[in-house]
């Protein structure tokens, strides 16, 4: 029996509250503490590593792998987890931390564990209440909060009550969905989504600027409803050639911002 029976974001919520920590987390504060010694190796085997061993407490960085200060700051986070969930195990190799598997448990608690103590959900919530989910919102937070624009999306659309899905879009139609909202119920056409910015994105290869449009719910998804359109948002991430996409129902404002092209 443990203090919070799989409740990952419980430990995390400790911690922050013992150390009065608060955004942007000093995940380095966390590790000395608790005498947690980080080391950036070039090790071919994981991302990342935590390996407590005769009285030694030590967290590795690929730092060939993760370049991205964002990343290594989730990647200590997430090995920081593996450290305090106290049903795991002292030495933990961990590899694709980013990609956030629901098929390896333990892996998908410390990645709650993380998303939690680097942004906590009760400093978050007040800033996305009564707020669209768009992802200039998201990538405003992910810079306040010195997260990756992955995590950022994660966790606030875990937490909207809005419809919304987030994915990744490649150049053959395939789709990685990064996360979507507990009431969202469409269901993704497959392959090459024609009409999409997504598509023109990866033929286009514009610049980092977000592509907003307004579509028809049949241009990305297999329901053909004419009571609501969605709007598309899509940012070309030219590092994994591939396309950020946010998907969700357009309203009254998107439709104001389109006719005045604000």
């Amino acid at each position: 029996m443990y203090l919070y029976e799989n409740n990952p974001e419980l430990y995390a919520q400790d911690i922050l509250s013992s150390l009065n920590l608060t955004p942007p987390v000093d995940i380095f504060k966390v590790c000395e503490t608790y005498d947690l010694k980080v080391n950036y190796e070039n090790i071919r085997s994981a991302e990342a590593l935590l390996i407590v061993s005769k009285g030694k407490k030590n967290i590795i960085i690929n730092n060939r792998k993760i370049l991205f200060i964002p990343r290594q700051r989730f990647s200590i986070a997430h090995e920081e987890g593996h450290f305090f969930i106290p049903w795991h195990r002292n030495i933990c190799t961990c590899s694709n931390i980013g990609d956030f598997s629901l098929d390896n448990l333990e892996e998908n608690q410390a990645y709650i564990f993380a998303a939690e103590l680097l942004i906590p959900t009760n400093i978050l919530l007040p800033k996305i209440e009564d707020k669209v989910i768009t992802l200039e919102l998201i990538k405003e937070l992910a810079q306040e909060f010195n997260v990756s624009l992955g995590a950022m999306t994660r966790k606030v659309i875990s937490i909207t009550q809005d419809k919304v899905i987030a994915m990744v879009y490649y150049s053959n139609g395939a789709k990685i969905v990064q996360a979507k909202s507990s009431s969202f119920d469409f269901n993704l056409k497959p392959g090459i989504i024609k009409g999409s910015a997504a598509k023109e994105l990866l033929h286009n290869r514009y610049s980092n600027e977000t592509v907003k449009r307004i579509l028809r719910c049949n241009v990305w998804f297999q329901e053909n409803s004419d009571n609501f359109e969605i709007v598309e948002e899509s940012l070309y991430q030219p590092n994994f050639i591939r396309v950020f996409t946010i998907l969700r129902i357009a309203n009254d404002m998107d439709y104001m911002e389109a006719y005045f092209d604000i």
